[in-house]
């Protein structure tokens, strides 16, 4: 297969991140189907996306080292449904108290992973961004490499063990193939097999792995963005998961 370099910064404007940071839809799937009560496993994978993809994910949310270290490195409120928020687009709305203390682990001290519980399961206003205020007026702050392994060691494992066990044949993918379908997975959530006309192109994209027809992938992602006509951000996120998973196609 294939495995060249593409180009996986998308331009970091305020209103393409923002689109990305206010866009909840896998957050919720994942709150509304893993975690009350565990319906699916969230045991982490071993395998590894490509680091294109990992880079390509995290610059969808904060954009690069430079706009994080300005922007986000404390806690912020993307508005909209979105809850408290830290590192890299980590929503406290979403996750719960066991994710946060792993995940945190060795990042935070203790006294802030439990100051950070107050945070979690609270989405939108007023109290996602008093709470955000509220953190970051006490100090919170996460270094770029910090976040940044938080995001590629624990939060994109979990992300990509869900799709390898929603999907078939994922072994049989490059890196770049399968990070693309993460980056998809954490946008929409891991609905490739929900009903209606939203997911048409998700239910696709599970049949044509059953079928081992991965050339066809590609053109079901860029397809989605006929979703997404009022959010430019969102619309660039599906073409560059569409590019990326097309460059480990024989």
């Amino acid at each position: 297969m294939m495995h060249d370099r593409i180009d996986t910064c998308p331009e970091a404007t305020d209103a393409s991140l923002l689109d990305n940071q206010r866009d909840r839809e896998g957050a919720a799937w994942f709150a509304d189907a893993v975690v009350p009560p565990i319906l699916m496993s969230m045991a982490p994978s071993d395998t590894r996306i490509s680091p294109e993809a990992v880079e390509m994910t995290a610059a969808f949310l904060v954009g690069d080292a430079e706009t994080y270290a300005r922007r986000y490195a404390g806690c912020y409120w993307p508005g909209g449904l979105a809850g408290a928020t830290l590192g890299i687009g980590y929503d406290l709305g979403y996750v719960t108290s066991a994710m946060n203390a792993t995940d945190w682990e060795g990042v935070l001290d203790g006294e802030w992973i439990h100051k950070l519980v107050s945070g979690l399961g609270l989405r939108g206003d007023p109290g996602g961004p008093a709470l955000a205020a509220f953190f970051a007026d006490a100090g919170l702050s996460i270094p770029w490499d910090q976040a940044m392994m938080v995001h590629r060691e624990r939060v994109i494992p979990r992300w990509t063990g869900l799709v390898e066990r929603a999907l078939p044949n994922t072994g049989m993918l490059s890196s770049h193939q399968l990070g693309a379908l993460v980056s998809l997975a954490m946008s929409r959530g891991v609905q490739f097999a929900s009903i209606g006309d939203r997911y048409v192109e998700m239910r696709k994209i599970a049949q044509h792995m059953r079928d081992r027809r991965f050339d066809r992938i590609p053109g079901e992602i860029a397809a989605m963005t006929r979703l997404c006509r009022d959010t430019p951000g969102l619309k660039s996120r599906r073409q560059m998961e569409a590019a990326l998973f097309a460059t480990g196609i024989d």
